[in-house]
């Protein structure tokens, strides 16, 4: 990009000073050609297409490198100011069959040559060849281009042309080019060839420019200005005396340098003008700290890589280019922490806050780059909201230190207010029915509700704050230093308000999930309208049909009347029909609404299981591994591994009380720890307790795969499995010898790498295990539980009175490992007895499927990995024999399975009622309805 850049910088100085023109002047000391009466007053149409950033529409005008230099010569050559955008091939027809058409920008090619007139040079033009990124395309030679499956032109251009003159068969040609840059991200075309700028703005504007990348330089040539081939040569010399002059005067090069800056603003560093004092500033503060906020997308985030994501990323990031400081991020910091070390000078700046009354104490703002609206969230089938006042006496959700707590407080006092630690935080809670609305940004609220998949939540409506809703963001820079406030917006100045445009259609979506909701609501209205006005239609004509043939006779239409009576009931049952036919169809909509409600929430429990079950393995994993560095710790490893193996020497080493001593040293550090030191032949050299010291561990008997990853350098999880110990090992506990245990194993390693031993910590499944996965619970008879390849529940049972009573459990079991999820093939709690033994009965339809691999697997820890989650909506018996509905999900890195059920008769109980309510009161009416009606013509018919 710095070679284009300077190639094109050389490009401008050899046109500008010097250049010699066709008529063999210096194009400093051109002069207008003189033209006939005739030709001084030819009107052109002047057309150009979608090419940006060279031509193309901007809110409705017209705009573009060339598009301006156009203009420039329109004004000097008196020519209207009259552009249209047309589809290329439409204004490349033109140019050839019309007379007095101008279109630019064109490509000048050996074929083209003698078929237009041309002015120019106007722009380089650079083809290249675009590739997905991480595809692995890498191109040296036209040939290598041969050799790739297809190849996406724009039709009839001139890099369609330019292949097919080559030989080139692979080409798939669109009429539309942007589809090219979507095909090429998705995989669907392996080469797309573009000019490179127009390329990197086209994948810019849909949020595609970090999907592709450019795998080689085609061709450098000029676009022109084409006129039809029967355009006076006088006119010609005009046009191109007046770029000439245009070029040397310095126009040209204020042009495409202001057009420069916003097609490299990601790759080069614009200068900006400072003052001297502002450059000895800048020079005194080269690193500037900054703090985010790590969970507040789109405006500002921390991925899952730890990488700073958003808006005020993205602005930082032009920023720090732009007037070449060092923008340093302090990473590890809650919303909270970064609000402190604002107001302590620990941090400098904050990338992006609300500009309220109480942080302009201690922080300086600079000019606003956005702005936040906030709004309510809830869960789709919550009552109607309008504002704040009507959820006055509902459990409410906001982030802690966010803005709108604060205001919230001020006109609400009485509102209940619940603070979680992030928006995701919040919105989680609506949708698992933890609190019943979160308050929060629009912009942030419809990402998180599309990026999490929340499908379960909808925009309520407004929060009803007034105008005080609509708060400017800003940078938030420390009150004590104005200086680079000052900077700061000179920088942001420098950002072309396309270059903003892009940025904030990179991150804010586009369509909101409420925006469907809403579509699909009205869809529906507008059906039930039709339908209504249909049934309308047709009892109209029958009555005019049937009433026809009853105007013979008058006294037909009397009451009396066997025709009227034929008349009245054959219109009276197609109403019933009607009526019956619409409920029908009205209820078996809603059923399906519900099933979709129940579906999206069973989806949302699970993905937010797995991330909380994947957040605290991580947090355990590097619990264990940072433990296994210690070097203290790795010094009394080493001492045991020098002493014999027998159980009873192992046991009275003066080393075993070191390495106890150790973590009993630390339990105000590291809590109450139960571990295990296993040596490389897995033997235990070392435990909190006597039982199994010196003897083979028993995780290497039953998991020797997982053990032997943690030889190899990794920590592991184990599932839960029944440790071959005695009860003395945990004298706290109430145990026998079936309860489970699972692990955390890690490496003790020297510090140069080498791993000696292995340390194991157990921990307690039925703990902070299980309650994770009881955290979210769907419902009166929703569950969350986790199994193994086996069949067996790895997390405690939300239903042990269930299951003790249908003789599954003993009272003082535990259901963790002694509980295997079979079909009994019919209700137990119900009373049914199963002839066939519960170790022959065949697997839950979930649990088969789960660990035949039917359903998704996910081979690592990537939170925003749930493509292949399962979903059964017909009904399956769980491990009791109950119908259920569930979602599920293999955890491969884990070996364990995940789940999400509850109970068929529990979630469509509110269906179940509504029909039930509606069944009776349509009843009633319609028998009502019939009644009178058959009791007037009876009436009549006795009259």
């Amino acid at each position: 990009l710095v070679f284009q850049f300077l190639f094109i910088i050389a490009l401008l100085a050899s046109e500008c000073f010097g250049s010699i023109n066709e008529n063999g002047t210096t194009a400093g000391t051109s002069k207008l050609v003189e033209k006939s009466p005739t030709e001084n007053h030819l009107t052109f149409r002047i057309l150009t297409e979608e090419f940006p950033p060279y031509n193309f529409t901007d809110n409705e005008k017209i705009s573009g490198i060339s598009t301006e230099i156009v203009r420039e010569i329109l004004k000097k050559v008196n020519h209207p100011d009259k552009l249209e955008v047309l589809p290329w091939m439409q204004g490349y027809n033109l140019l050839q069959e019309e007379n007095n058409i101008i279109l630019f920008s064109t490509t000048r090619s050996p074929m083209r040559e003698d078929l237009f007139k041309w002015v120019g040079p106007l722009v380089p033009n650079n083809t290249v060849f675009f590739a997905k990124k991480g595809s692995g395309i890498s191109i040296s030679s036209m040939d290598d281009a041969r050799k790739v499956k297809s190849i996406g032109v724009y039709k009839d251009d001139f890099g369609e042309l330019l292949l097919k003159k080559k030989g080139f068969n692979n080409l798939n040609s669109e009429l539309d080019n942007k589809l090219n840059v979507k095909k090429l991200a998705e995989g669907k075309i392996d080469l797309w060839i573009i000019n490179e700028l127009t390329g990197k703005h086209m994948a810019r504007k849909v949020g595609l420019e970090d999907k592709i990348e450019k795998v080689y330089a085609v061709q450098k040539d000029y676009m022109y200005i084409a006129f039809s081939k029967s355009t006076p040569d006088t006119v010609i010399k005009e046009w191109q005396n007046v770029l000439d002059t245009i070029k040397a005067d310095g126009t040209y090069a204020q042009i495409f340098s202001k057009w420069i800056m916003f097609s490299y603003s990601k790759d080069l560093k614009p200068r900006i003008k400072l003052s001297e004092k502002e450059k000895i500033w800048l020079d005194e503060h080269q690193v500037i700290r900054f703090g985010v906020d790590p969970a507040w997308p789109p405006f500002d985030f921390v991925d899952d890589k730890g990488k700073h994501q958003g808006i005020a990323a993205d602005i930082l990031k032009l920023l720090g280019e732009r007037l070449g400081i060092t923008l340093e991020r302090q990473q590890g910091l809650s919303w909270e922490q970064v609000l402190t070390g604002a107001r302590e000078h620990t941090l400098d700046l904050i990338s992006i806050c609300s500009m309220t009354l109480d942080r302009s104490k201690y922080l300086a703002f600079t000019n606003s780059f956005a702005t936040q609206s906030y709004v309510i969230a809830t869960r789709k089938q919550f009552r109607h909201v309008e504002s704040l006042k009507d959820i006055i006496d509902d459990k409410v959700a906001m982030a802690n230190g966010y803005a709108v707590v604060e205001l919230v407080q001020n006109q609400f006092p009485d509102l209940p207010i619940q603070l979680v630690e992030t928006p995701l935080a919040g919105l989680s809670a609506v949708a698992t029915g933890r609190v019943d609305a979160y308050v929060g940004d629009l912009g942030v609220i419809s990402y998180l509700i599309q990026e999490k998949n929340l499908g379960n939540l909808k925009v309520a409506g407004d929060s009803g704050l007034g105008f005080q809703t609509n708060f400017h963001l800003a940078t938030g820079v420390r009150s004590d230093w104005p200086e680079l406030v000052t900077i700061l917006n000179k920088g942001l100045d420098s950002i072309s308000q396309e270059d903003m445009k892009s940025i904030r259609q990179k991150w804010i979506p586009v369509e909101l999930e409420h925006a469907k909701a809403k579509k699909s609501t009205l869809t529906s209205l507008w059906q039930l309208i039709a339908g209504s006005v249909v049934i309308f239609i047709a009892l109209f004509f029958l009555i005019r049909y049937l009433m026809k043939y009853s105007k013979e006779d008058a006294i037909v239409l009397q009451y009396g009347s066997r025709r009227f009576r034929m008349l009245t009931i054959i219109t009276l049952s197609f109403i019933v029909t009607a009526i019956s036919f619409s409920s029908w169809f009205a209820m078996k909509h809603n059923k399906k609404e519900v099933l979709y409600d129940i579906q999206t929430n069973l989806e949302t429990i699970l993905k937010s299981t797995s991330e909380r079950l994947d957040n605290w393995v991580n947090h355990q994993k590097n619990f264990i591994e940072q433990l296994g560095r210690n070097q203290e710790l790795v010094a009394i490893t080493e001492h045991l591994l020098a002493e014999s193996l027998d159980s009873n020497v192992l046991k009275t080493s003066s080393t075993q009380s070191e390495a106890r001593e150790f973590f009993d040293r630390k339990r105000d550090q590291l809590g109450e720890i139960e571990f295990f030191i296993i040596n490389p032949e897995y033997i235990s050299i070392a435990s909190k307790f006597d039982s199994n010291i010196g003897h083979r561990n028993f995780i290497a008997i039953q998991r020797p795969d997982l053990i032997k990853k943690a030889f190899q350098g990794e920590a592991m999880f184990i599932p839960p499995i029944f440790p071959d110990v005695n009860s003395d090992n945990f004298p706290h506990k109430k145990i026998d010898k079936n309860t489970p245990a699972m692990f955390f194993v890690s490496p003790v390693q020297k510090a140069d790498g080498e791993t000696i031993a292995v340390i194991a910590r157990s921990m307690d499944p039925a703990d902070e295990f299980s309650k994770i996965m009881q955290f979210s619970r769907l419902g009166e008879t929703g569950e969350s539980y986790a199994f193994d390849r086996n069949g067996r529940l790895l997390s405690k049972s939300r239903f042990k009175d269930h299951l003790i009573q249908i003789g599954l459990l003993k009272p003082d079991q535990s259901s963790i490992l002694n509980v295997e999820i079979r079909d009994p093939g019919g209700n137990m709690v119900e009373g049914y007895q199963s002839s066939v033994p519960r170790s022959k009965q065949p697997l839950t339809l979930m649990a088969s499927r789960a660990i035949k691999g039917l359903s998704g697997i996910r081979t690592e820890i990537s939170p925003g990995d749930y493509n292949k989650i399962e979903i059964n909506m017909q009904g399956y018996r769980d491990y009791r024999g109950v119908s259920v509905f569930g979602a599920w999900l293999w955890e491969n890195h884990l070996d364990a399975g995940l789940t999400v059920e509850i109970d068929v008769e529990d979630a469509l109980s509110t269906y179940h009622t509504i029909r039930l309510t509606i069944t009776i009161i349509l009843g009633v009416t319609l028998f009502l309805f019939v009644g009178t009606t058959l009791f007037t013509l009876v009436s009549g018919e006795s009259t």
